[in-house]
């Protein structure tokens, strides 16, 4: 597989990780590297950007969402989740946030992304900052598909 890793995501309580399961601020998280040209981040170099709020949603969705059903690498999700990553200090594209929406939708059979992490607080405790999805359910609330019609949040 010719995938770098996964950054550090612990949704856990008292698990070590990163401050709330990710990385803070500009820090780098593990398997990215900030500067790499190849990797689609424009040759930011040692730039580290602060989290556009949006993006820090989407990537914790991302992260969930390739936790809960076990994807694989090469899959949409960890594309989508790459490209926020690497670019965490812009607002991430609408067409991203409906593909996530759409992943979820496909993959948790019926269920939301919150229900889903629901079932697992029933034993674990999990960190309440990393599950709130609030934007992208605004987002996907006021987006219509191509016909024109309302679209249901996943999320």
């Amino acid at each position: 597989m010719n995938h770098k890793g996964l950054p550090v995501f612990n949704p856990l309580h008292g698990e070590g990780g990163c401050v709330d399961g990710g990385p803070q601020g500009g820090e780098e998280a593990d398997g990215h590297d900030n500067g790499d040209p190849q990797r689609g981040d424009g040759g930011r170099g040692g730039r580290n950007p602060e989290w556009n709020p949006i993006a820090r949603q989407l990537y914790y969705a991302c992260m969930w969402v390739i936790i809960i059903i076990d994807a694989n690498g090469g899959t949409p999700i960890f594309e989508i989740q790459e490209r926020v990553y690497n670019f965490r200090d812009r607002e991430p594209f609408e067409s991203q946030i409906k593909g996530v929406n759409t992943i979820i939708m496909r993959n948790l059979q019926g269920r939301t992304l919150t229900e889903a992490i629901d079932e697992l607080r029933a034993d674990n405790r999990i960190r309440d900052g990393l599950c709130q999805f609030n934007m992208l359910e605004d987002i996907i609330n006021n987006a219509r598909d191509k016909a024109g019609n309302p679209i249901q949040s996943y999320f």
